[in-house]
């Protein structure tokens, strides 16, 4: 498992932040879920996969990011 921290704060053209930074923490898992993409829609091409926009947001749903 790894773990991230990431914080993110506006800056100014001086260089000088402005208001509070946000945070936000993540892990990854151990292992990956792994999971047939052509079963949410996805369809073959010559050049790889592509969900040709029928369930994509059901793809991202899945993905653990």
């Amino acid at each position: 498992m790894q773990n991230y921290n990431f914080s993110v704060v506006a800056v100014d053209g001086a260089g000088e932040e402005l208001g509070s930074r946000a945070s936000i923490s993540w892990s990854t898992t151990s292992k990956p879920e792994l999971f047939d993409i052509t079963d949410y829609s996805a369809k073959r091409s010559e050049e790889g996969f592509t969900s040709a926009g029928y369930r994509s947001e059901a793809i991202k749903g899945n993905l653990d990011i």
